[in-house]
This record gives structure tokens, sequence and C-alpha cells, in this order.
């Protein structure tokens, strides 16, 4: 198993929709490549809520309490999109 850093947002002006209600959702590397998820240099992709942690192609996240916008990819996986426009900060293992 890896380690998974906390995380920690810092959010512009930008309006933007959340979801307060976010499932956390366990996935493979693998599995996140196996679905249509466009990766975009400008966007870090992650998965369930709160502790991210790097992997190829993205980042998988794991557990946890922030907001993040909220789509359902092609597998009909609930895929959270973090701008890289906001900070996002390590504070450790969570």
């Amino acid at each position: 198993m890896f380690a998974i850093p906390a995380l920690v947002l810092s959010f512009d002006h930008q309006k933007m929709t959340f979801s307060a209600a976010i499932p956390a959702i366990f996935l493979a590397a693998g599995a996140l490549a196996d679905c249509n998820v466009a990766l975009k240099n400008d966007f870090d992709v992650q998965v369930g809520s709160g502790c991210i942690s790097k992997t190829d192609g993205g980042y998988i996240l794991a557990s946890g309490k922030n907001f993040f916008v909220q789509v359902t990819d092609s597998c009909g996986i609930d895929v959270l999109y973090l701008p890289n426009t906001w900070s996002a900060q390590s504070l450790g293992p969570c």
C-alpha cells in the first residue's frame, strides 16, 4: 500500500459547483485507466474524497472530507476534479 498525504485547499474566487455528499471510492490506478476519464494538464483527477496519492496519469483520492467538483466517467464511477488553480499542501500521513 502507498502512503497517502493529507490535503488542504485554498480556494480562488472562481464560482464552482460542489457536492457536499462525496462517496469514498477506492480504486487501483489500473481501474481508473480502463474508464474514459479526461486526464488534462489543468486538472488532477481524483476518486473519492480527502487524501491524495500520486499515480501514473493523475491522482487517486482515498478518503476524507474536502469538497470537489463531481462528475461520472464512462464506467459510472464518481470522479472528482480538483482544478490546479487551487493549492494542495501535503501535511503528512492521513
